[in-house]
């Protein structure tokens, strides 16, 4: 496709066993560097999607405000179990610190940003003691207690989004094939471990959390119970309710919302 910026496409940034991780980068044309970078992270139940979902709607437009947007593929959890993906993470972001001269971008200002799957993955990033350095996170509808995950109530007037529409649950969640469990209720301690809310730092980088208020797969109890454990550390923070939007909604590609996260990546 004919993209309004500059695109690279199909960069390893880790190979690890038989498995090559790949980013693409898109850049704003003729502006000079170096540019602050945000690497990306789908979503997908951790076990589906590609670095290019939503990338005309969602990363084009961001980057065109000025920024390099690094698109970055993670390992699904049917090929490895948590934290596997935030080692990913963690590798994608380092690749673009360490080929910032390269990349034209600069290395003291590279943020984190992710929708559902992978707006958990940035999530614990921004929360990650062992995190390269980063500046700023951004998490769209992304899980923050997946113990609780399954059990949180629907918010009033909740919409299953169109492309989960008529598609039966799987017979195990999501965050249980995340962490190796077989069935919902087992490797509780792993689903902790894996939780944002119990990874809560005093240090942790200031984290925007995005989010729509009827999305039938993630509640907004999910947010409210990490924005009250940020407050309680002591963490710049935000949340956006976007109303009346559903998971992976076109209302988080309106300018509004794109424009809150170039703004919090870049302020």
């Amino acid at each position: 496709m004919t993209l309004p910026v500059d695109h690279l496409s199909d960069i390893e940034f880790r190979r690890t066993g038989d498995t090559s991780l790949h980013l693409d980068v898109y850049r704003p044309r003729d502006v000079d560097g170096p540019l602050p970078a945000v690497v990306y992270l789908h979503g997908g139940g951790w076990a589906r999607g590609s670095r290019t979902d939503y990338a005309r709607d969602r990363l084009v437009p961001v980057a065109a405000a000025g920024m390099a947007v690094v698109s970055a593929s993670y390992r699904f959890s049917d090929v490895a179990v948590w934290p596997a993906q935030l080692d990913d993470a963690r590798a994608a972001v380092r690749y673009v610190i360490d080929h910032a001269a390269e990349l034209d971008v600069d290395p003291a200002r590279v943020g984190v940003w992710g929708a559902s799957a992978g707006g958990h993955i940035a999530t614990m990033l921004a929360l990650d003691p062992e995190r390269p350095p980063i500046t700023a996170a951004v998490a769209f509808h992304a899980p923050s207690d997946l113990v609780a995950l399954q059990t949180d109530a629907r918010d009033p007037g909740a919409v299953v989004p169109p492309f989960a529409a008529g598609r039966p649950a799987p017979a195990t969640p999501p965050e249980a094939r995340l962490v190796g469990a077989s069935a919902a209720g087992e490797r509780l301690d792993a689903l902790r471990a894996a939780s944002p809310v119990a990874q809560v730092r005093p240090d942790a980088v200031p984290l925007l959390l995005v989010t729509g208020n009827r999305d039938a797969m993630m509640p907004l109890a999910q947010a409210f119970r990490l924005v009250t454990r940020l407050a309680d550390a002591g963490v710049e923070h935000q949340l956006l309710i976007v109303d009346g939007a559903t998971h992976e909604d076109p209302a988080f590609h309106s300018p509004a919302v794109l424009g809150a996260v170039h703004g919090w990546l870049t302020h």
